[in-house]
C-alpha cells in the first residue's frame, strides 16, 4: 500500500476502538416492547441493560515518513 501524499510504501496501521451507550431510540424500543407483551420483554431489557456498550472498530493508515493518515 503506498501514501496518497508522498508514495512511500512505509505505512502502518493503527486500529481504534470506540464504546458508546446505546440511544434513546432502543431503549424507547423495549419500553413499548414491554408495555405490549405485558411485561414479558422485562427480560430481554434486563439483558439489554447489561450489555448496554457497543463498540466500534476503526482502522487507519498512517506513513512513517509523512505522517498523512487515512482511513482503510
Amino acid at each position: 500500500m503506498k501514501c496518497p501524499k508522498c508514495g512511500s510504501e512505509e505505512v502502518s496501521f493503527i486500529g481504534d476502538t470506540k464504546s458508546e451507550n446505546r440511544g434513546c431510540a432502543s431503549w424507547f424500543f423495549w419500553i413499548v416492547l414491554a408495555f405490549f407483551t405485558c411485561g414479558l420483554s422485562l427480560i430481554f431489557w434486563l439483558i439489554m441493560l447489561a450489555t448496554n456498550k457497543k463498540t466500534k472498530t476503526d482502522t487507519r493508515c498512517v506513513c512513517n515518513n509523512c505522517g498523512h493518515q487515512w482511513r482503510l
